[in-house]
């Protein structure tokens, strides 16, 4: 037979760079996660930019004073005197995955919905959505969350992410508290808008503007859009502290989801309909078969025998 397809206690540590995790390490200074964004509701009971990195503050405040970290005893000096215990640095877990394959990314001027992201557990009994859960911190948070291709190194991508609320030129942000008895953040309608790739540019002109750029691979993609897939994205989480002050953010680790795929790009193998139901038993039947959608990564298919005997 042959077969056709068609078709708020926070210690200032620095952060170890990680996809899923972060561990405890001496600060480093310039180890990336010194910059950070405030984007959304937060309020501002002075002039300050909302947008002020957390870098800038530490170079303004030597510029002023420039015995700052002067006589500050080294971090061999103090353990040697003082032996402190490890401490377990807060970090992100995602506990809720989005599904791979069960949304379709809608362009802006289709004028609909782009509908809700819904979790990898979700039924139509049952709905789920991504949700991520914030290890070893209790207080206050911001979380941002973007778009980031698939592939590593995770850049920036153009998609934006579009909802009822918290989410303003393609990237959610929301600031929330966190208790012990409530450390999760479930992020219900949210949805994806794809960009056309000749909008790739300007998508990631304004990324920049906003600072968003999770693991600081910048933004020089822009400028091969044609190596820029865009039927998948992942998500990319970011969670900011306040500082004592209430002026300054630090950031934990980002980390990622599963890969997301447009659902009318990357659907599962269905078939629309087919030339054949049946055939002989000597084979030699060829049948066409009509779907939806055919990956390219779809080599092969495989039949099998079912026996038929009248009147059973």
């Amino acid at each position: 037979m042959f077969v056709t397809l068609c078709g708020g206690n926070y210690s200032g540590l620095s952060l170890t760079k990680t996809n899923h995790y972060m561990s405890p390490k001496s600060y480093v200074p310039g180890n990336g996660y010194d910059a950070a964004v405030i984007l959304g509701t937060t309020e501002q009971n002075d002039s300050e930019p909302s947008n002020l990195n957390i870098s800038d503050v530490f170079e303004a405040i030597t510029l002023a004073d420039p015995s700052f970290g002067a006589g500050v005893p080294s971090v061999e000096e103090t353990m040697a005197h003082t032996q402190p215990q490890p401490l377990q640095m807060p970090y992100v877990v995602v506990v809720q995955q989005p599904a791979s394959k069960a949304l379709r990314f809608r362009y802006e001027c289709e004028g609909r919905s782009a509908g809700s992201i819904p979790g990898a557990s979700s039924t139509p009994e049952n709905r789920t959505f991504p949700a991520i859960k914030i290890i070893g911190y209790t207080g206050t948070v911001s979380i941002v969350v973007s778009c980031v291709t698939k592939d590593e190194p995770y850049r920036p991508h153009p998609h934006n992410l579009v909802g009822r609320d918290h989410c303003d030129r393609g990237v959610f942000s929301v600031r929330t508290e966190i208790t012990d008895e409530n450390n999760e953040y479930q992020f219900r309608n949210l949805g994806i808008q794809c960009v056309k790739r000749r909008d790739i540019g300007e998508a990631l002109r304004i990324r920049e503007d906003l600072r968003v750029d999770p693991f600081k691979t910048g933004f020089t993609h822009r400028n091969h859009p044609q190596g820029i897939d865009l039927n998948a994205v992942r998500l990319a989480f970011q969670v900011f502290l306040p500082h004592s002050s209430g002026k300054m953010r630090r950031t934990l680790a980002p980390v990622v989801s599963d890969v997301i795929y447009d659902k009318k790009a990357m659907s599962d193998l269905l078939i629309m309909r087919a030339s054949h139901c049946a055939g002989p038993a000597r084979g030699g039947t060829q049948v066409i078969l009509l779907c939806e959608k055919v990956s390219t990564s779809v080599h092969h298919t495989t039949t099998y025998l079912q026996l038929y005997y009248p009147g059973n």
